[in-house]
């Protein structure tokens, strides 16, 4: 979106690989920095079956294989083709490999060697830059640290668990030798998470007794609220090999469902049409169902202008 000569730019956001140098020179100097990473190994099961690498290691291997075989496969054939054994002392990073380290952006491109020494001062760097690094494992906690810190609103916070794999292959176990195998191949993402997962940790430990209370009650309300947008015994096809649950008749004509509902490419193009003019002025190519009336953003609840 091109700005006017007075305007900056307020939010940078979804799907980007973190640029330190790039993202200051475009957002204010007083950003607020968070960003979401998960305990590593599950991550990257996770990554690898969304992105069906399961099923292509079958193809490799012309049969059925199962997770854990699949996993080691992987594995064998991403370090032989990169001649990963010439390079002692170091780690791959890509977006399927150590992915969390690389949307962070820890690969600076391929004459980058990543060291242990690499990963420690990339880490502090990140420590001192980001003003919160959420945990998958503590969602709600951290999301009511980031309430605290914005001085937003519980509403402000608010999510859905919409989408379901259709996959049972998470579900599979996985050996302690490929669990230690992994662990290895992650050591970005690992040594990455145990210092914010412990840093979180530290922080909630330190908050007032009430936090607890704040956390029951965002938890209790939350539960209602995702009651009232969907339909929890019930799953219909979705996007991405998935499965979700789809909208009450409430949540059908509510906004708040409506937009945490919307697939992120479809809720940034939707703000782009509100936000910019030209882009408004076009014709669609999609329809956005109950929140279509608001064509402008002067249309929207004065509390959404805010958030947009």
């Amino acid at each position: 979106m091109q700005l006017q000569s007075n305007e900056t730019y307020n939010i940078m956001c979804q799907h980007m690989v973190f640029d330190k140098r790039a993202v200051e020179s475009v957002m204010p100097h007083n950003s607020y920095y968070f960003s979401l990473i998960r305990s590593p190994v599950k991550a990257f099961v996770s990554f690898f079956i969304f992105y069906n690498n399961d099923k292509r290691m079958e193809q490799i291997a012309g049969r059925p294989l199962p997770l854990d075989e699949s996993i080691n496969k992987f594995l064998d054939l991403k370090y032989r083709d990169t001649n990963q054994e010439e390079k002692l002392g170091s780690y791959l990073i890509s977006n399927n490999l150590n992915s969390m380290s690389y949307d962070l952006g820890m690969s600076q491109g391929s004459t980058v060697v990543i060291t242990d020494d690499y990963i420690t001062n990339y880490i502090n760097m990140l420590n001192n830059r980001f003003n919160l690094l959420m945990t998958l494992e503590h969602l709600d906690e951290s999301l009511l640290l980031l309430q605290h810190d914005l001085c937003w609103d519980q509403d402000d916070i608010f999510y859905l668990n919409r989408m379901v794999s259709k996959s049972n292959r998470s579900h599979e176990s996985i050996s302690e030798t490929t669990i230690a195998r992994l662990t290895q191949a992650l050591t970005p993402d690992v040594k990455l998470y145990n210092h914010f997962s412990a840093k979180l940790l530290k922080r909630l430990e330190s908050m007032p007794p009430e936090f607890k209370d704040k956390l029951s009650e965002f938890r209790e309300t939350k539960a209602k609220f995702e009651a009232d947008c969907m339909v929890m015994d019930r799953l219909v096809p979705a996007p991405y090999h998935s499965q979700q649950h789809p909208l009450t008749e409430k949540g059908e004509n509510s906004l708040h469902c409506q937009v945490l509902a919307m697939k992120d490419v479809s809720l940034t193009k939707f703000i782009s049409r509100l936000q910019d003019p030209e882009v408004a002025s076009r014709p669609k190519v999609e329809s956005y169902g109950y929140i279509d009336k608001f064509r402008t953003l002067e249309t929207f609840p004065r509390q959404w202008k805010l958030r947009l």
